[in-house]
């Protein structure tokens, strides 16, 4: 052991420095020169595959090496100290004792961190305006790297934390004076809206936050175009998970695609063909249906075929007009039609308010019902 901690001490080259390193911990996990020779080479080296390596084999020795490498990395590094923040908090999400806390520093880091972290970087190809190939690297910010992170992390019962403390970063002036933490936050947070359940997500949206005292003046609580979109996501994500009962079989129609339009030939084809991808996803040969008479026949064959009494149309993405609701009129006595809607809707449609925090209960109730 002596003699590896003399070669250990006069190597120069890096790669050998760690070879020798790793070898002697695997002697001894608690090997106080070794481990800090690995944790400087992490710190300072440009060789990106070695980082990770050593990253790798310290996440799997996690219990022996956290304390050591945060005290480490503090000590000798005091221009870096978020970018030491992310990497401990890495670290201290696969301790189960530390887990917690790693969450808080990164939601602290997607907060306030203003570093960039040059050992990373997104490659952006494009054509200037000489027409000349143009190849740039982009640092990428700590805030962004943390965002990153709690995407691909399993926080189970910390979602609420997350959104809570996130939510009201989705705003106009973060958006216009700091875009890198507006954008990490939104994709984190749009991601959680798709994925996990509704319920949850409403609940967590609409808790208080622990804001920064600083944040206060600029951040307003409240309805936004942002907030809209997401409170979108999480009904479009409730409606995707509706299930058919033993009578009736849901189909979900995205209005977004026939805002304005009157043509009641347009109109026809487009919900005709949400519900052929519905119902019929592989077969690309969908007929050409121009009216309502045309379409509740389909209907009465789909029936047929998904072997249910009823189908529910459920709408969603787009406020009721003239046109479309005239349109619903006609099939009215060929299907169940069901609106996600703040506006008032006519007797023979069923109106649900977006803003329900039991959205998809309901629903699924007035498909039992039927």
């Amino acid at each position: 052991m002596i003699l590896s901690e003399e070669l250990l001490e006069n190597q120069e080259e890096e790669k050998a420095k760690a070879v020798i390193a790793n070898k002697i911990l695997e002697l001894d996990k608690n090997h106080q020169l070794a481990t800090n020779i690995l944790v400087e080479i992490v710190e300072k080296s440009e060789d990106i595959d070695l980082v990770t390596q050593l990253e790798e084999f310290l996440e799997a020795n996690i219990n022996a090496y956290l304390e050591k490498y945060v005290n480490i990395k503090q000590q000798k590094d005091q221009k870096n100290q978020d970018w030491i923040a992310y990497q401990c908090a890495r670290y201290q999400l696969g301790d189960s004792s530390k887990f917690q806390e790693g969450i808080t520093t990164l939601i602290n880091l997607i907060k306030y961190s203003t570093e960039i972290d040059t050992r990373s970087y997104q490659m952006e190809f494009y054509w200037d305006y000489e027409g000349d190939y143009i190849e740039d690297e982009t640092f990428v910010c700590i805030a962004t790297l943390a965002a990153q992170t709690l995407q691909k992390t399993n926080i189970d019962n910390f979602y609420n934390v997350v959104i809570s403390e996130l939510k009201d970063y989705l705003s106009p002036q973060i958006k216009q004076s700091e875009k890198y933490r507006y954008d990490a936050c939104h994709e984190l947070l749009l991601g959680y809206a798709q994925t996990i359940n509704y319920l949850e997500f409403y609940k967590a949206w609409h808790s208080q936050p622990n804001i920064h005292p600083e944040m206060q003046e600029i951040m307003p609580v409240g309805e936004n175009n942002l907030t809209q979109t997401l409170q979108q996501q999480i009904s479009v994500n409730s409606l995707k998970q509706l299930q058919p009962t033993e009578a009736v079989y849901p189909i979900i129609i995205d209005l977004f695609s026939l805002a304005g339009e009157t043509d009641q030939s347009a109109i026809t084809q487009e919900i005709s063909y949400q519900i052929y991808q519905q119902v019929f996803p592989e077969d690309l040969d969908i007929p050409e249906i121009n009216n309502a008479p045309q379409l509740k026949r389909i209907i009465g064959k789909i029936k047929q075929w998904v072997k249910k009494e009823k189908i529910a149309l459920i709408f969603y993405n787009h406020e009721p007009y003239s046109e479309l609701v005239n349109f619903c009129q006609k099939i009215s006595n060929a299907v169940n039609i069901g609106w996600v809607t703040n506006e008032s809707v006519p007797s023979f449609i069923r109106g649900f308010s977006p803003n329900q925090i039991n959205l998809f209960s309901i629903i699924q109730n007035w498909l039992n019902d039927i």
